[in-house]
């Protein structure tokens, strides 16, 4: 429960307050710092295209028990940074071949 808290209001909230566009690109800007602390060799977390899968995973869980239509929107954006944080990480040569992400590999190298 208390995590549900910390994701609503580290989430949620500032979904609401800027829209979908801005939290996509806040997101995108959150996940890239964890990126260059990981080139860095300075960040020991979870890698950011997987908490963002996990936060869709949150967001789906909240729509189906509330019922809340800006929840599944929400949902929607942490896919779709997820997806593209992965192919930034790819290319970059951070993480391998993850089958729970759309890759195009003729791109990858």
């Amino acid at each position: 429960m208390e995590n549900i808290q910390r994701f609503k209001s580290l989430f949620i909230n500032k979904y609401n307050i800027i829209g979908d566009k801005a939290f996509y690109n806040y997101l995108l800007s959150y996940c890239s710092k964890k990126i260059v602390l990981i080139e860095k060799d300075e960040y020991k977390g979870i890698l950011p295209h997987l908490e963002m899968l996990e936060c869709y995973e949150k967001s789906l869980i909240l729509f189906r028990r509330d019922g809340d239509q800006s929840l599944f929107n929400l949902a929607k954006i942490f896919r779709k940074v997820a997806h593209k944080i992965y192919r930034i990480m790819m290319v970059r040569s951070i993480v391998s071949y993850n089958n729970n992400f759309l890759t195009d590999v003729s791109r990858v190298s």
